[in-house]
């Protein structure tokens, strides 16, 4: 069913060190594990959606994260 709504709040906070990164760091292990959490909710379920920078492994700037979500949005709705 499509007729959902999902609404995540973001807060900032201050980094330290031992504490979990923010964002995915764009390198080979990241890229390898993107590549396989993608396939392997290909093959178990077809309703699994990855957006925004968590979710895609990868560092948005905030226009980047609006546009990437726009389009995430057009593919799965259309126009």
């Amino acid at each position: 069913n499509k007729n959902k709504t999902v609404i995540t709040h973001e807060y900032p906070k201050n980094w330290s060190c031992g504490d979990e990164p923010y964002y995915p760091i764009d390198n080979k292990r990241n890229r390898s594990l993107y590549k396989d959490y993608t396939e392997l909710a290909a093959k178990n379920d077809n309703n699994v959606v990855f957006g925004g920078r968590l979710g895609q492994y990868r560092y948005y700037n905030m226009d980047q994260t609006i546009m990437s979500a726009l389009r995430l949005v057009k593919s799965e709705f259309g126009e």
